[in-house]
């Protein structure tokens, strides 16, 4: 993407852009590159939203059940 940005917008390839009319063919690949690049962001984000909330709950629920396990551990031996 860098070299599309650079080719496509440097006064040294203006001359070479405009003899071959790639200014459409640079302005293409650059919008489909970064469409794809977004939707790969957009997939991982949510990932790992999902294998965050998932840990997280698993995490909540061991630090909470350790409590229960406690309570139920200190009722029976105080029997």
């Amino acid at each position: 993407m860098d070299y599309l940005r650079q080719v496509g917008g440097s006064k040294e390839s203006a001359k070479e852009v405009k003899l071959f009319n790639l200014s459409e063919y640079f302005t293409s690949r650059f919008a489909q590159l970064a469409q794809g690049i977004y939707k790969e962001n957009i997939a991982l984000s949510r990932s790992k939203l999902i294998w965050g909330g998932l840990l997280s709950i698993v995490g909540t629920a061991g630090y909470y059940g350790s409590y229960a396990v406690c309570d139920l551990a200190s009722r029976t031996w105080s029997l």
